[in-house]
């Protein structure tokens, strides 16, 4: 098991079938970089956005990423909150499930 992670980088997500996977893929590369952590919180997707995280992880095992299920669609806020939660780190990104982050 490696070091833990220097930060986390939580990622709030509803019905985000189509994006999500941009994100992490922008995500990905950087949080390896610096040793952090990515927490997707999916909020009561209704679509395929929980498996595609899933399939994301699997094909990126170099990335730590946990994803947080919430049974009720709670809002952005709500998940938010909940990611911060389970966040391994006291040092916090917030991105959205659609937001590209800029390398660097």
């Amino acid at each position: 098991m490696g070091a833990p992670p220097i930060a986390s980088v939580v990622v709030p997500v509803h019905n985000g079938r189509r994006v999500i996977a941009s994100a992490l893929d922008a995500l990905g590369p950087q949080v390896v970089a610096v040793g952090a952590e990515i927490v997707v919180v999916d909020d009561a997707s209704t679509d395929a956005t929980p498996t595609l995280v899933e399939r994301w992880a699997r094909a990126h095992p170099e990335v730590d990423l946990r994803l947080v299920r919430q049974a009720v669609h709670r809002g952005v806020n709500a998940a938010r909150n909940a990611g911060i939660e389970a966040a391994g780190t006291a040092m916090l990104c917030i991105t959205d499930g659609d937001d590209l982050v800029a390398p660097g």
